[in-house]
C-alpha cells in the first residue's frame, strides 16, 4: 500500500504560513525521503533512480528560484504560474494560502512526468492550486480572469509561439501587475539544456558543430525558440508593458556550481563532476564573477525579466 499522506511541516515555523526559502526546503523534505520516492516510482511505473533524479532536479530548481519569486509576491495577490512542471512551487504556495493557478500544457499526458506531478499534488494536502491543462497562448481574461503576478522559470524558451503567448499573458495581467520570467538569453553563446556552446543567432550552425549532442536530446532542441533580451523588449513594447532586466544571475550561479552538484549537473551536463573544481579555480583566478557584474544583463544568461502593466 502506497504512502499518500499529505506533506507535514517539520516544525511550528513551517505551519505558520510564513513563506521563506527555508520553509520551502522543510516542505520538500518528505518528498525526498526514500520511502516516498519508492512509492512515487511504483505509482508512476518508473525506476526509483529516475524518479529520484526528476524530484531532486525540480526540487532544486524550486529552491533556486523561490527567493526571487518571494520578492515579487504580495499578500492577497492572484498568481499564475506558467509551466508548473512537477508543481513544487504551485503546491507549496497553495498550502500557504496563496491564490494560485498553475498552467501546465503537458498535464494529462499520462507519462511518467505527469504521474509524478499528480502524486506530488495528492501528497500536498487539501489546499490545491487551480490547474489549467493548456498553453499560455490560450489564456483569456473573460475565461480565466486577471492576475496580479504571473511567473515562469525556464519556460519561455520552450514556447513555440512566443509572440502569441506574451500577448495572451499581457491580456490577463491586472493593471499594475507584474510578470516575472527567468529564462536563457541566447545572445550569450551557450545552450544550457544541452550544455554546449552556441553560435548566437545561428542554431543551424550550432547543430552542425555538435550533431551528436543535439541528436541525443533532439526533442529538447526542437522545442527551443532561442529567445533573446532584444526580442523580449520588442514584445514588451508591442504589448504596452514596461520591461526591466534585473541584475544578472550568472555570477551567483557560477559560485553555486561549486557548492551544489545537482545544480551543476543541470547546467553543465551529466559529466560536470570532474569539470567543476577546474572551472571554479579558473573562475577565481580570473575574477570572472566580478567581471560579469560589470556586463549589461542583456548580454548574459540566464536573464531575469520583469514586465509590468501600466496601472
Amino acid at each position: 500500500m502506497h504512502d499518500r499522506r499529505a506533506l507535514e511541516p517539520a516544525d511550528a515555523a513551517a505551519a505558520s504560513n510564513i513563506m521563506t526559502p527555508e520553509d520551502l526546503t522543510r516542505w520538500l523534505a518528505p518528498l525526498r525521503e526514500p520511502t516516498a520516492l519508492a512509492a512515487m516510482a511504483g505509482r508512476a511505473g518508473c525506476l526509483e533512480a529516475q524518479c529520484r533524479a526528476l524530484v531532486e532536479t525540480f526540487a532544486n530548481e524550486a529552491e533556486t528560484y523561490a527567493p526571487l519569486l518571494l520578492e515579487h509576491l504580495r499578500p492577497g495577490a492572484r498568481v499564475l504560474e506558467v509551466g508548473s512542471g512537477l508543481g513544487f512551487l504551485a503546491n507549496w504556495l497553495s498550502a500557504r494560502d496563496v491564490d494560485l493557478t498553475a498552467l501546465e500544457p503537458a498535464a494529462g499526458a499520462f507519462d511518467v512526468f505527469d504521474a509524478l506531478a499528480k502524486d506530488i499534488a495528492e501528497r500536498s494536502g487539501p489546499k490545491q492550486p487551480r490547474r489549467l491543462a493548456m498553453t499560455a497562448e490560450e489564456l483569456d481574461p473573460d475565461t480565466h480572469g486577471r492576475f496580479d503576478l504571473i511567473y515562469s522559470f525556464n519556460v519561455l524558451e520552450h514556447i513555440a509561439d512566443l509572440d502569441a503567448a506574451v500577448a495572451a499573458m499581457a491580456r490577463v495581467l491586472a493593471p499594475g501587475g507584474t510578470m516575472l520570467h527567468v529564462c536563457p538569453n541566447y545572445t550569450f553563446p551557450y545552450e544550457p539544456h544541452l550544455a554546449i556552446p552556441l553560435v548566437p543567432g545561428a542554431p543551424a550552425a550550432t547543430r552542425r558543430l555538435f550533431p551528436r549532442r543535439v541528436a541525443a536530446q533532439q526533442g529538447v532542441w526542437d522545442s527551443l525558440n532561442f529567445i533573446t533580451a532584444r526580442r523580449l523588449r520588442r514584445l514588451a513594447r508591442t504589448n504596452s508593458l514596461e520591461m526591466t532586466l534585473a541584475p544578472p544571475l550568472m555570477p551567483a550561479m557560477i559560485e553555486r556550481l561549486g557548492q551544489d552538484p545537482i545544480f551543476a549537473r543541470r547546467h553543465l551536463g551529466e559529466d560536470a563532476g570532474p569539470l567543476v573544481p577546474q572551472l571554479m579555480r579558473l573562475s577565481s583566478t580570473l575574477g570572472v564573477a566580478a567581471l560579469l557584474r560589470r556586463i549589461p544583463p542583456s548580454l548574459l544568461s540566464p536573464m531575469t525579466v520583469i514586465l509590468r502593466a501600466r496601472g
